[in-house]
């Protein structure tokens, strides 16, 4: 199992590991792998325009908050507006100082 793998795997609640591998693999899923942490990203159209959502996030707290800047950044170069995190409670803590807010039980930010 490689090391992004087995940093996400915990965060699968509601998919697989063939799941995620599969949306991966369509295109349907982006993997930001790093040295310690990795994220997976999806990019939606929904009522409001184009989203971000950051599906899985996994490893080291730091890591995960490296790859931030980057995923916000091809996000908003994918014509998304904004980002939404569905996740652990303790999230919402941590991202607030970083202009994310709670709206109807997950976290979205402006980007």
């Amino acid at each position: 199992m490689t090391d992004w793998l087995a940093w996400l795997t915990p965060a699968l609640e509601d998919a697989t590991e063939l799941e995620l591998l599969n949306e991966l693999a369509c295109g349907r899923a982006q993997l930001w792998p790093g040295e310690t942490a990795a994220m997976v990203t999806q990019c939606l159209d929904g009522p409001e325009g184009r989203f971000l959502h950051v599906w899985l996030a996994g490893g080291s707290l730091e890591g995960v908050m490296a790859l931030k800047p980057g995923v916000e950044a091809w996000g908003r170069a994918m014509g998304c507006a904004e980002v939404t995190i569905n996740g652990r409670s303790g999230w919402a803590r941590i991202l607030k100082s970083d202009g994310f807010r709670m709206v109807e039980g997950e976290l979205r930010k402006k980007l």
